[in-house]
């Protein structure tokens, strides 16, 4: 009996690497027809009216050609599915990458390692602006008098100096971001 449940695993396993296979040339089908879609501004609007796409909310225009590869997947696999693939696929979409170059990737990584790979760059790109945004500016000068001349030069689109700490021929201020709604009062006036 013991032989029966191994010969059913090695069943089972073989059959999984065949649904990978499947998968993976499903995935990469979809992948050259989204790239050839990509080119071609009137196949994407005939995509965009197929019956599919009746009464979705989310579906192909000609103003969210950026999301044609989710589109592409999304008509073939349910939304988490698709988000992943293309969540692993997008970058290479982006460059222009062939098909087969991404195949080889994905059968070397697997498309779970690739999203999650694609998803820590992207907060990590994201978490680096945060990061390298500057909080405390300083300002070396000759003397206060001269300190004071040029900062009132010093104008920073979108930000302001505020906190001016003064320490001998050191000033140091704080960089605050303006906000979109501020207007200038002088304008605001006439």
């Amino acid at each position: 009996m013991a032989t029966f449940f191994q010969e059913m695993k090695l069943a089972v396993d073989e059959t999984e690497r065949g649904h990978r296979k499947q998968l993976r040339q499903t995935v990469m089908a979809i992948y050259a027809g989204a790239m050839l879609m990509k080119h071609n501004q009137d196949s994407y609007d005939e995509f965009g009216l197929l019956p599919h796409w009746e009464n979705k909310r989310q579906r192909p225009k000609a103003d969210n050609q950026d999301r044609l590869l989710y589109f592409a997947l999304r008509i073939v696999f349910p939304n988490d599915k698709a988000s992943k693939y293309k969540t692993a696929l997008q970058s290479y979409f982006d460059r222009d990458t062939s098909p087969q170059k991404v195949l080889l990737r994905v059968k070397k990584r697997g498309f779970e390692n690739m999203a999650s790979a694609a998803r820590k760059a992207k907060k990590a790109e994201t978490d680096g602006e945060v990061k390298r945004r500057p909080r405390r500016v300083t300002f070396l000068f000759r003397s206060p008098a001269e300190a004071k001349k040029q900062l009132t030069k010093i104008k920073v689109p979108g930000f302001r100096i505020r906190n001016l700490i003064q320490r001998g021929n050191t000033i140091s201020g704080t960089l605050k971001i303006r906000r979109k709604h501020t207007c200038n009062t002088q304008n605001a006036s006439n």
